[in-house]
């Protein structure tokens, strides 16, 4: 047996003791090309995991805290003459959270990279499986461009495999929906990304129940469906009962109810689902949109 084997095993738990993160960057550092040509060449290496974050990117780590990030890596890459190019890889833990992320991120959507990618000026945004990449550049030029997408195709490549997205989708209406206007999310904080509804979890969200936004109608006139999905029944009545009294001024918004500005909203419950429609200009607007939630809901479970 060999006397130092003890020794070495002694220091690799060490060294994950003291730093935890030290396997997991080795596993995602596969995801990134260490020569990604145009003599672009790696300046560092970072990684992150838990509230770390915050030392990364302050300001917009609760985006990814609050879908249950797990880790990420950052890589820059300089050349003499080029501006630098900046990729970043996000473990989410599933596909739902990794959707969920890109869902609040993009603004516009295509299927260049990933299973689904935006591009804007200087940057490039998708998701596959359980990750979200990132790719930025201050500058473009046609060298950094290039070089940018072959850096996003190498780690759509790298990537394994694909992830299903969260199931509460297939309950949408699908008249009218365009997937750039979907937001899904799991955490009470983005409960008024389309529309305000408090500042309190009034519809007892918590962190960890699945819940979508969709937008409907034009830009001059959008209608927002809200859908969430609690473990039972029970829990989605108690969650009716107290959004009745917070937003609804304890009024019955099982049915369609004016308000000020002239606008529809109700709130319903359809078996262990709840089913808001809000700023609709009619009464028949948020019934015929519960109605769908409603007959997808039957159908599924049927």
């Amino acid at each position: 047996m060999n006397k130092n084997l003890p020794v070495y095993r002694n220091l690799l738990i060490g060294i994950l003791f003291l730093f935890p993160g030290f396997m997991l960057a080795q596993s995602m550092e596969r995801f990134l090309p260490e020569n990604p040509g145009n003599q672009y060449t790696v300046e560092n290496t970072r990684f992150f995991t838990g509230k770390k974050l915050y030392e990364y990117i302050d300001g917009g780590a609760e985006l990814y805290l609050s879908y249950h990030y797990r880790k990420c890596i950052s890589r820059n890459y300089v050349h003499s003459s080029e501006p630098e190019i900046i990729c970043e890889v996000f473990d989410m833990g599933n596909s739902y959270n990794a959707y969920g992320v890109f869902s609040n991120m993009r603004e516009t959507e295509n299927n260049e990279f990933g299973q689904g990618c935006q591009r804007l000026k200087g940057s490039i945004l998708f998701w596959k499986n359980r990750y979200i990449v990132s790719l930025m550049t201050p500058r473009e030029t046609p060298v950094s461009v290039e070089t940018m997408n072959q850096i996003a195709a190498f780690v759509d490549r790298a990537i394994p495999g694909t992830g299903p997205l969260p199931s509460i989708l297939n309950y949408l209406p699908k008249n009218g929906l365009t997937r750039e206007n979907i937001l899904y999310f799991t955490h009470f904080s983005w409960q008024n990304a389309f529309y305000f509804l408090g500042s309190d979890d009034i519809l007892m969200i918590g962190t960890n129940t699945p819940c979508v936004w969709a937008r409907y109608g034009t830009p001059e006139h959008r209608i927002f469906l809200l859908l969430i999905r609690y473990d039972d029944k029970t829990k989605a009545e108690k969650a009716l009962s107290f959004f009745r009294n917070a937003f609804g001024a304890g009024k019955d918004v099982s049915v369609p109810v004016k308000l000020e500005d002239g606008t529809f909203f109700t709130m319903v419950c359809v078996d262990n689902f709840l089913c808001g429609v809000f700023n609709a200009s009619s009464a028949e607007e948020t019934e015929y949109m519960t109605g769908e939630v409603k007959k997808r809901v039957f159908e599924q479970k049927h």
